[in-house]
This record gives structure tokens, sequence and C-alpha cells, in this order.
């Protein structure tokens, strides 16, 4: 595979080489675009998958961004490009994961063994750091491809690059970690400005990840974090500067949700008791084959005490198609409970969002039903089966005074009973503590954009 790779490389550079044009893929016009403020606003993240977290964040950050200084132009850089224009009517293009690591193609190093992908990371910094030199230079880079010298354009021509929120930037999710960091790194190469918002990190088991996020961070003009503690101990530890370290919440925290018409029509359609449900997220994603048996085998007993105790409905909620065979696997092995419903996948977050919004509470895996009911003020379970997740969700649950409502793997079902009888016989407190901390909140990340544009628009006077 390795010689495959070689050969690839050798073979687009020799290629490119007669294709050569005086041209460049982007227009000239905008060549100077990034010294007029934020008018040209590059945004990456982990949306275009279909994934609901990932899309809620990109759509309450295309909100601020106009709601703000109404930017020229607004680019949001997709693996699917097309997916995330009809979703958001936003200008769209191929994200770096494509255009760099062939995340849309059968062979491309993105599905690579991890060892091989450290290869195709080294291999892509380099061939690209020199093409940045090319560039700045005036001088056509010949030995890469058309796709990815109209990326680099993109970066050189931003005025800022917004690397909106989430889970990627860890050792969990490597893969992700080092496509940030590259793009970052180019960034850097082309004095464009960057920031960071609603993001978790650690979890860093390679020195070469470490020495990264100290070369590339260390330059970013704001680094906004999603959990309260650990993330910024990791960051220190690994020599970022403090002072560009902010506490902060997830960017979904106040995204949109469903109108009040349209949700009561879509929970009547779905046959949903408005009045006497609860909603349960559960996925599969990273566990072992020992984890998906036990864990299903302990939610469905939950489903049964939900039922037989307090009487509710219970909504399965996937927030990704792949959940829905995780979620139909638990619905089979519920015993006692009859009405349970897995709810057919959403293709909009404000559906989901505005069915937790009515749920009595919410118990959760995932990260964003947790986000999305925290923002909605109704209390929230959240259950963690590894680190990944386990940071994520006490980070959010620490932000809305809730962290002892955590269940963490191993677990029994008197660890969730315990924590649920608590809070039904504090759901009213819970429900206007979240209140008033969510006014709180809105304030502050209001407050922290404000000044991240702010410093932007200084640095390019």
């Amino acid at each position: 595979m390795l010689k495959k790779i070689i050969k690839r490389c050798i073979f687009d550079s020799i290629k490119n080489f007669f294709k050569v044009s005086a041209s460049r893929p982007v227009s000239d016009k905008n060549k100077d675009v990034h010294n007029t403020g934020c008018d040209n606003v590059v945004i990456v993240s982990g949306f275009g998958y279909g994934n609901l977290g990932d899309e809620a964040q990109l759509s309450f950050n295309l909100d601020r961004w106009r709601n703000s200084i109404q930017p020229e132009r607004i680019v949001a850089l997709s693996p699917n490009p097309d997916f995330t224009r009809e979703y958001h009517n936003v200008s769209s293009f191929l994200a770096s994961r494509a255009v760099i690591f062939g995340s849309d193609k059968p062979c491309g190093s993105w599905v690579f063994p991890e060892k091989l992908f450290t290869f195709a990371f080294i291999f892509n910094f380099s061939i690209l750091t020199i093409a940045t030199y090319f560039i700045k230079f005036n001088i056509h880079p010949f030995f890469i491809s058309n796709r990815k010298l109209e990326f680099l354009y993109r970066i050189k021509n931003a005025s800022v690059v917004h690397v909106s929120g989430g889970g990627f930037m860890t050792g969990k999710t490597r893969t992700r970690l080092l496509d940030t960091l590259l793009v970052l790194f180019l960034s850097r190469k082309f004095e464009t400005p960057f920031f960071l918002t609603g993001q978790t990190f650690g979890l860093i088991n390679s020195k070469l990840d470490g020495i990264l996020i100290k070369k590339v961070l260390n330059s970013a003009i704001h680094i906004g974090l999603r959990d309260p503690v650990e993330s910024k101990k990791e960051l220190v530890k690994l020599g970022i500067k403090e002072n560009l370290i902010h506490n902060s919440v997830d960017d979904a925290l106040f995204s949109k949700k469903l109108g009040n018409n349209k949700l009561n029509n879509f929970l009547n359609s779905e046959k949903i008791d408005k009045d006497n449900f609860v909603v349960i997220n559960y996925h599969w994603w990273g566990m072992s084959e020992e984890v998906k048996v036990s864990s299903s085998s302990l939610i469905s007993e939950l489903i049964d005490y939900l039922h037989s105790f307090y009487n509710y409905q219970v909504v399965l909620l996937p927030m990704h198609e792949t959940d829905l065979e995780a979620l139909y696997d638990l619905r089979g092995k519920v015993k006692k409970a009859k009405n349970v419903k897995v709810l057919p996948y959403q293709e909009r977050h404000e559906v989901v969002r505005g069915l937790i919004s009515e749920a009595q509470f919410l118990v959760s895996l995932k990260h964003h039903p947790v986000i999305f009911a925290i923002g909605e003020s109704v209390p929230v379970m959240a259950v963690s089966y590894d680190r990944y997740y386990s940071r994520k969700n006490i980070g959010a649950l620490s932000n809305a005074g809730m962290e002892k409502y955590i269940v963490e793997y191993p677990s029994l079902l008197s660890d969730f009973t315990i924590l649920i009888d608590d809070l039904l016989s504090n759901h009213l407190a819970i429900v206007e503590s979240l209140k008033g901390n969510n006014k709180e909140l809105i304030l502050s990340q209001q407050l922290e954009f404000e000044k991240v544009v702010s410093k932007i628009k200084s640095l390019r006077e």
C-alpha cells in the first residue's frame, strides 16, 4: 500500500507538471479580500455528514456571523458541499479531508490505518508547505493537484478561518485532529487569522500530535472551550499560552428549534404523547462488542423501569442514520414497556431539538442531545462508555451545574434509577436553574464572539 501511495503522488506531480497554467483556480478579484476586515469568513468543522449536532453548530455560527458584522461572503468547507449548501443556504466547497486526504475517494488516505495515515499527513504537510512558498512568490506550484491549489487559495484569500466547535481535536479522533491542524498550519503560513470556538481538547497519546498542537494553536487569536476544566489543563500542559484559552460553551447550545405549530404537528404525526414522554439517545459508535451487549441490556432495563414506575412513553432518538441499527436492537430487548418508539432519522436538527424541548427529561449517550436539552432547560442525564464521551458530557453538565447527573461505564440499573428519581423529585428546581444559567451563558457567549471579531478587525487595520 505504501508503494501505491508513493506512485500515486509521483504520478499526480508529473500530470500536474504538464497541466501547468499561469491562471489561478481562484479568481484574482478576491486576492486581497483578507485585508478589508472580516468580509470573507471560512468555516471548518465536522458538518457535512448529516450528524445533527454538527449541523446545529454550523447553523448557530452562521447565524451569529450574519447577525453581527454581516460579512460579504461566508464559505463552509464541507466533505459534501451540495448537502451543506442545501441544508444551510451557504457557499460551500470541498473540505481538506476530501481535497488533501481523499475522503471522497475509495482509496483515499483518509481511511488508512493510523501509521499509514501519519505518513500521508507528513507527506502532505511537507508538500503543501512548499506550495505555500511558491504561492507567496507568485509561482505556480506544479507539483500539487488543481483542487489542492484551489483549496490553498481559499485559505490564503480568507479574512479569517473559524474552526466551529466539536470534539474532533482529540486523540480519539486523530485523523480529524491532524486534518484540522494542517488547515490551521496553512492559515498560519498565509498569515490568515484563525480562531476556535466550542472545542474539546485532549486524550493526546502521540508526541507528534502534541508538538503540532503547540506549534499551531499558539498562533490562534482565540481558543474557546466547551468544558470548563480538563481541556484547559491539557492545553496548558502541552504549552499553549493561557491568555489564548477561554471557557465557553458548545456552539450548538443556543441553536434554533422547530416552531411551535410545526412541532405540534410533528409530535401528533409521530403519535408522541406530548405531556408524558422521555427521550433516550443510544448508539454503538466506538463500542466493543462486549460493551454493545452489556450496554443495550442495561438501557433496555432502564426503559422497562421508566414504564413500570412512571408510565412514560419512551422515544428512542437517532442523531445520525447509523444510530438506527443500535436503537432497533435496543427496542428488541425491552421486555415490559409497550409504548417504545424508535423515531425515524430526522434530516433537520431543529426537529430533534424541538422534540427534546417537550420531553419530561432526556437520557443520552451522545453529546448533542445533552446540549439541546440544556439549551431548552430540560433536565438531562448523560451516560458515558469511554473517556471521549465522558470528557464531553461532564463538561456540558458542569457548565449547567448538573455534573452529578452522569452515569459512567461499568454501571448498574440502580445507578440510573437513583439519579432519575432524584432528577424527578427536583424537576421544577432544575428547570428554573437551567433557565437562569442559560440567560447568563447567552450573554457571555455573545460578548466572547464580539471580542473575537473586534480583535480580528484590529489585526487587519
